[in-house]
């Protein structure tokens, strides 16, 4: 099982392309523990929010199970969903982990913990942060990864898993996927032509 912490710096805007992304695990099974409060979005574009009856704090409030509080979105991709109620508190992931039952159907390849900057987490993790904002491009540093929505990086940052492009789109997507499936990030290291000319004269 694989752990991947998915912060949206505006998730209202961008959970159009955490849809399309997980097209891309269709072969493995999937959980999205959904911590973002205030907001469905995401299960308003899985078209699930109407049949939403418990969600992701009444799991950590000892409310419900982990069966009653997941949802089935698909027969290999499931959602513990959002709270409409804001909380201020500290979540525990590792508590929400442990309650995941030893189950076939529960044998996740893949858990996906998304939140934005309104949650605070008990340990810091290390995370994809979604952005198209230049000033978090440039201050985000590793272990955190970047995926960058239409806007510019440095040809020397190692800490890019994919660039979000509409004209490549799903070309865009995949690359991402393949990134958090094998731990890499993408090669930014490639001068142009014109750079290399730069630095020919600099010598």
């Amino acid at each position: 099982m694989k752990l991947r912490y998915l912060y949206f710096e505006d998730l209202k805007r961008d959970s159009q392309y955490l849809k399309s992304l997980l097209k891309h695990f269709d072969d493995n099974n999937v959980l999205l523990i959904n911590l973002v409060q205030g907001s469905r979005k995401v299960e308003i574009d899985f078209e699930i929010e109407n049949y939403i009856i418990y969600n992701v704090y009444d799991l950590l409030d000892n409310i419900v199970n982990f069966d009653k509080a997941v949802y089935e979105i698909f027969p290999n991709l499931y959602i513990l969903p959002s709270s409409f109620k804001a909380r201020d508190e500290i979540i525990d992931v590792d508590k929400i982990i442990e309650s995941i039952p030893e189950d076939e159907d529960y044998e996740f390849d893949y858990i996906f913990v998304i939140y934005d900057e309104y949650i605070k987490l008990k340990d810091s993790a290390e995370k994809i942060v979604f952005t198209s904002d230049e000033n978090t491009i440039k201050t985000t540093i590793c272990p955190h990864r970047l995926v960058v929505i239409d806007a510019k990086i440095n040809a020397n940052m190692n800490n890019i898993i994919g660039r979000i492009r509409e004209k490549e789109l799903e070309k865009s997507l995949y690359t991402i996927a393949e990134n958090i499936k094998n731990d890499t990030v993408m090669d930014n290291s490639s001068e142009s032509f014109i750079d290399k000319i730069k630095k020919f004269f600099e010598k």
